[in-house]
């Protein structure tokens, strides 16, 4: 009777702890997720060093190759426009020019050692200024014109050919000496001339009223303007 006794004890008591344990409710919570933090800054430790940050709101275009190593581009802010280099090598940003201008178009010399803009602040006219490539003004001179082109010598860094085009699509071609400041008129059917010796310029020469015919390869002389 007693082993009986103590039989019924043991499974009250372990009914009771059964009842305790299925009331217990026990809830685990996920660590929480942690979302991706985006950013548009750069990390500049991780930027390979021939790369150069711009910044985007004030860069405006690369220009070109002024040596192996070196880019030449222009970045316009509040200030001006602005020409600069970047070495590749040395990762060294270095100033070039400021403009209060516009710059329409830059070209470098083939020889690497001048460049020139093309800058405007109205319709009617356009500026060309020629610089040594570390930033020192050769000349400086302006057009009328409602767009301008020019192409330089590929040897004679003093000499170019300029041609002009106005609003009502006529147009006018000069060569222009900067070591003698003269501009003189060609009379040409061509806007778009190349140099093809010292003295010589390349164009081609359409038909009139019938440029679907094609046309021939003339030459013109910079000097007197015969054309050959």
């Amino acid at each position: 009777m007693k082993n009986l006794l103590i039989v019924v004890i043991s499974l009250l008591v372990l009914s009771g702890c059964n009842e305790n344990i299925s009331r217990t409710n026990v809830s685990i919570d996920p660590p929480p997720i942690k979302s991706p933090i985006i950013t548009n800054s750069v990390d500049k430790a991780n930027v390979p060093p021939t790369v150069y940050l711009a910044k985007s709101e004030e860069f405006d275009r690369v220009i070109g190759w002024v040596s192996e190593t070196q880019i030449m581009f222009v970045e316009i802010n509040k200030e001006g426009s602005h020409v600069y280099t970047y070495d590749l090598k040395r990762h060294k940003k270095t100033h070039v020019i400021t403009v209060d201008m516009p710059i329409i178009d830059v070209k470098i010399h083939p020889s690497k050692t001048h460049f020139a803009l093309i800058m405007s602040d109205n319709s009617i006219q356009a500026t060309i200024g020629i610089y040594e490539l570390e930033g020192t003004k050769v000349d400086e001179f302006s057009i009328e014109s409602s767009e301008v082109v020019f192409e330089w010598h590929p040897l004679n860094v003093d000499q170019m050919i300029v041609t002009a085009f106005y609003e009502d699509w006529t147009f006018d071609t000069f060569t222009y000496s900067s070591k003698t400041q003269a501009m003189s008129l060609i009379s040409s059917t061509q806007p778009f001339l190349k140099w093809s010796s010292n003295n010589q310029l390349v164009g081609v020469d359409w038909k009139e009223n019938d440029a679907l015919s094609g046309g021939h390869i003339t030459e013109i002389s910079s000097t007197d303007g015969t054309i050959s």
